[in-house]
């Protein structure tokens, strides 16, 4: 089990719990036994280990590893929600600061929330959807649906479904998000051959480009039937054998 002995204790902040705030950047989430920071909120790697007793030390929790390349405002947007998150886990639940919530249980929900963080910028990037965030993820169900699919293994399964029971208990006066969407997906039970379900977003995006394309066509209508009438007469346009393949 983990424990708070052999080191120092971690700030404390007082907040209504109803209303957003911003987590200060010098917030000390962790302190080791000579009263060292190993965990600052506005820092991108936090080590909890001096809060964890068993031999086998936790990995740090690392935001910079989570994204390959160049910084972006939205993947900045992201890992603030990420750690947004993790702070109310340890703050805003019963169990989280005061010792009950053990470190590799936040290891945890750390490793689910670095993968959901990888899917909505990879989903932001196809069929050139709006930026998608963990709020979008948590807060809808096809999405949610989704990423579950993409991941799922019995060890993932576990670490979900106890990452999604405690959004719940946050709820959305602290998240500012509903989780509850997201409540009837089963996760233990999805099939693997399942078809994703695709989000809305994507329908209404190709119809958006087929009202341009039909308006498009529409306009040149006139010049692509007289082009087909063209092609009636078979010496019209280059010969077979000074067409390039």
């Amino acid at each position: 089990e983990d424990e708070l002995i052999g080191a120092v204790a971690p700030d404390l902040l007082t907040f209504s719990k109803s209303k957003e705030f911003d987590v200060p950047h010098d917030f000390v989430l962790c302190r080791d036994e000579n009263n060292n920071v190993t965990a600052m909120f506005g820092e991108n790697k936090w080590d909890f280990n001096p809060y964890r007793l068993s031999a086998n030390k936790i990995t740090v929790f690392n935001f910079d590893g989570i994204f390959r390349g160049d910084s972006s405002p939205h993947k900045n947007e992201i890992i603030t929600e990420m750690k947004k998150i993790l702070f109310h886990l340890m703050y805003s639940k019963p169990a989280g600061h005061t010792g009950m919530l053990s470190v590799s249980t936040l290891y945890n929900y750390y490793v689910v929330l670095s993968k959901a963080a990888k899917f909505c910028f990879k989903l932001s990037n196809k069929v050139s959807l709006s930026n998608v965030t963990l709020k979008d993820l948590f807060s809808d169900e096809r999405l949610f649906t989704a990423f579950v699919l993409k991941h799922q293994k019995p060890a993932f399964n576990k670490k979900a479904n106890a990452l999604v029971r405690s959004l719940l208990f946050l709820g959305e006066s602290i998240l500012k998000f509903d989780v509850t969407a997201i409540l009837d997906v089963d996760i233990e039970r999805l099939d693997n051959d399942q078809t994703v379900v695709i989000p809305q977003r994507i329908y209404l995006l190709i119809g958006d480009h087929l009202e341009s394309d039909i308006k498009y066509i529409y306009e040149h209508s006139k010049e692509l039937s007289n082009f087909l009438a063209k092609l009636k007469d078979p010496f019209y346009g280059l010969s077979y054998e000074r067409q390039k393949s």
